[in-house]
């Protein structure tokens, strides 16, 4: 064979490597919008459930890890840990009594019964903030990373 050959091939797997690498980077950042809340999900139930909510913003920056923009990220983590919170609000109404006291802490606040779904969306809002953060933050340690990389 002669070099001339051997030079094409070389260059024929370079060019062949650089699109099979593109290739599977497309498809990860495809995958990344949906296994990226999901992931956040599972962690924020996690420290829902066990009483170590003020981890949501960690599972924020886990879901956040997936994109390396930061609206991505933060819809990331807003999309994982509001779920989570709804979720676990929603079981707590279910299987407990606790929407007597919510209505009974609103009704000491704004001085009437009543108002314990206002305070339910208040935490749920909490949630969701506290994810955004936390997505935004990991969207942002990603792109340092990368752009460290480069």
């Amino acid at each position: 064979m002669s070099e001339k050959t051997i030079e094409n091939r070389d260059q024929e797997l370079r060019v062949r490597t650089k699109v099979l690498l593109k290739h599977i980077k497309d498809v990860s950042v495809r995958r990344a919008n949906v296994l990226g809340p999901i992931i956040c999900f599972l962690f924020a139930l996690i420290f829902v459930l066990i009483p170590v909510w003020h981890l949501a913003v960690l599972a924020g920056v886990i879901g956040g890890l997936f994109h390396t923009k930061m609206g991505r990220g933060a819809l990331t983590g807003l999309i994982g840990v509001g779920a989570a919170w709804i979720l676990n609000i929603f079981i707590e109404l279910i299987s407990t009594n606790v929407y007597s006291l919510i209505d009974q802490i609103g009704g000491i606040i704004l001085g009437n019964l009543g108002f314990g779904w206002l305070f339910i969306i208040v935490i749920i809002l909490l949630g969701i903030a506290l994810g955004a953060l936390g997505g935004s933050i990991g969207s942002g340690i990603r792109y340092f990373i990368e752009l460290k990389k480069e």
